[in-house]
């Protein structure tokens, strides 16, 4: 009967051996896919935060277009209103020319945009980079540089 007994132990602790060694795999496998949760949630953190900064770069970018825009708006209504007389009117013409050289650079990207776009800003930049229309203005010139190659 100790035989028996004895027998019937080492089966028990054979099958816990199996067992523990089936148990012993899952939680092995289970680690790792715990470890590849945890390291797929710190890259989720950091892709989040990366693209949070750069929308918030681009929310930026963005104010800063807008108000540009209005200034050009402003310019373009003001222009409209008092005839090219004087001095002040350069300032205010450097400023429109500033928001339209935005203006053309983000539809530069945008074919459609920029075909539509094209006919009514270019005659007025280049109205306003000439002095009385007798040719180029030097002081426009230097203030904008690249734009005025643009559109000279």
């Amino acid at each position: 009967m100790l035989k028996d007994a004895t027998l019937a132990y080492k089966a028990e602790a054979l099958e816990l051996q199996k067992q523990l060694r089936h148990i012993q795999s899952q939680f092995d496998m289970h680690t790792g896919q715990a470890s590849s949760l945890i390291q797929g949630r710190w890259a989720r953190i950091a892709a989040t935060s990366i693209v949070n900064g750069h929308l918030t770069d681009l929310d930026d970018n963005l104010s800063v277009r807008n108000l540009e825009v209005s200034a050009f708006w402003r310019c373009m209504n003001t222009a409209e209103a008092e005839d090219d007389t004087d001095d002040p009117g350069a300032f205010v013409a450097v400023g429109c020319l500033r928001a339209i050289g935005t203006i053309l650079k983000s539809a530069s990207r945008l074919p459609q945009l920029f075909v539509q776009v094209e006919p009514t800003l270019v005659p007025k930049m280049r109205r306003m980079l000439t002095s009385d229309g007798q040719g180029p203005c030097v002081c426009f010139r230097r203030q904008l540089g690249f734009m005025c190659t643009i559109v000279v």
